[in-house]
């Protein structure tokens, strides 16, 4: 069996872990991440301002790819590996004093005799680094810097990174960005605003006018084609899987990139949706749980042959200072919504999804995998 999943980097994380622990049992099964590109905010917006500002050159967002390539890992001691990939680096160093010998000593989580494996595998590039003085090692993430470095020692070429990625990391399955090209977002508001990039639609309310009504490529990204090897990575795949996310720049962003939405049109796996248990304000303020099956159905272009929504609602305290929710609320599908999904044959799985223990709204990996199980494997 084969699932492909689309989404951000982070929602999708969550889910792959699921089915990462599913596959335990079922080693047959297949995995391929496809992960959008729309990213510019953060350490993984600082890191890209540092690459247009300096070399001239488009640095391809690492942030969220990085995730997807962790947990899909088989390193050694997966725990270890993934504090390595969030940590948030601060060093007395520039930029250009880095060489691939240094990251390597960074490997946690990965075996002695494979880092040296490593450094033998990629020796004719162990000694480059970014050439620029203009930058200390402050405030970025680890990896982050990793698949910079690799963008600069290969020549600025995305699939060289992410072949580099998968072999080092020992990634089974494939994670796919949408796109090699340049695909920067921007929402229209109801009348006519216009919010510019990911980081501001995610992060600066103070410019909304009203609720967003549309999702475009910037001007500078309209010409965005979708990852030629999509449809034959993914050709025979049996599920579709929509992740959870931020809805239009973790979601709608993958589908705004050329060929995208012909490509699932015409696709024969099944789609399904696993549905945000919350909506997040600014960016999804006001939204119901059909208004969300509406606005994807609309821009993937196929109504979902299946759609998996948490039924458990939780504390909201703490939404505030989450910077995934900020101050959202949980959102149900409605009775009218829910018989509209039957009247069309779509097959509606409801069950208690968050992990309670930890957080108010993220899902349970244990439980979404027995719910996925139960979806996929019937």
């Amino acid at each position: 069996m084969h699932i492909v999943t689309i989404g951000g980097g982070n929602g999708q994380s969550y889910l792959l872990r699921s089915l990462k622990n599913l596959r335990k049992n079922h080693p047959s099964l297949q995995l391929t991440s496809i992960v959008s590109m729309s990213d510019d905010g953060r350490t993984t917006g600082k890191l890209m301002k540092v690459f247009d500002r300096y070399l001239w050159v488009h640095l391809p967002p690492p942030g969220d790819l990085r995730r997807p390539l962790y947990v899909l890992s088989w390193a050694e001691n997966a725990a270890d590996l993934e504090a390595s990939m969030e940590e948030i680096l601060n060093i007395d160093t520039k930029l250009s004093d880095l060489t691939l010998r240094d990251y390597i000593d960074w490997l946690r989580g990965i075996s002695l005799s494979r880092r040296v494996e490593i450094e033998k595998k990629y020796e004719s590039i162990l000694d480059k680094s970014i050439p620029t003085d203009a930058e200390k090692v402050e405030w970025y993430k680890r990896w982050n810097l990793l698949m910079a470095w690799l963008f600069s020692a290969y020549d600025y070429s995305l699939e060289s990174v992410m072949n580099a990625m998968h072999d080092i990391l020992d990634v089974d399955g494939q994670v796919i960005p949408v796109t090699y090209d340049k695909a920067l977002i921007q929402a229209i508001t109801r009348d006519g605003q216009i919010i510019r990039t990911q980081d501001t639609i995610s992060n600066h309310p103070e410019l909304y006018t009203g609720p967003i009504d549309k999702l475009e490529l910037m001007d500078d990204s309209k010409y965005a084609k979708m990852h030629p090897a999509i449809p034959s990575l993914t050709h025979g795949a049996d599920y579709m899987i929509i992740t959870p996310g931020d809805i239009y720049t973790s979601i709608v962003a993958n589908f705004i990139v050329d060929w995208m939405k012909e490509w699932i049109a015409q696709h024969s796996a099944k789609l399904v949706l696993v549905m945000n248990p919350t909506n997040k304000w600014w960016e999804a303020e006001g939204l119901s749980a059909d208004d969300c099956i509406d606005i994807l159905e609309w821009y993937i272009g196929r109504p979902f042959d299946i759609v998996l929504a948490n039924s458990l609602q939780s504390s909201t305290d703490g939404f505030s200072d989450d910077i995934s929710v900020k101050w959202g609320e949980y959102i149900y599908l409605s009775d009218e919504m829910k018989w509209i999904l039957a009247a069309r044959w779509t097959k509606l799985y409801e069950a208690d999804l968050i992990d309670t223990q930890h957080s108010t709204y993220r899902f349970d990996a244990v439980k979404v995998e027995k719910a996925i199980g139960e979806i996929v494997l019937r």
